[in-house]
């Protein structure tokens, strides 16, 4: 996918959002997710004038961010599809 985007004329970022967080809503202190983030890209055609700022860039299509956010690629990633 993202030699496709960038074929098209995309820049494309990283964005990783933690699945736990401390301060959260209900006060708990139990983090069951561990290391599990939601990992997106944003993208944003080279013809639009954007400032991205705090997100790393995609380096190319061997770019899965792992070292970006501390995750080791031993660990197994599973990818959920969205819901139809």
């Amino acid at each position: 996918m993202i030699a496709a985007l960038e074929a098209l004329g995309y820049r494309l970022w990283w964005h990783a959002s933690p699945l736990y967080r401390s301060e959260n809503f209900r006060g708990n202190a139990e983090n069951v997710f561990d290391y599990v983030m939601s990992m997106s890209m944003v993208g944003v055609h080279r013809d639009v004038e954007f400032a991205v700022d705090g997100l790393p860039p995609v380096s190319g299509p061997e770019d899965w961010g792992y070292d970006r956010f501390g995750i080791s690629e031993s660990k197994t990633l599973v990818a959920v599809p969205p819901r139809a």
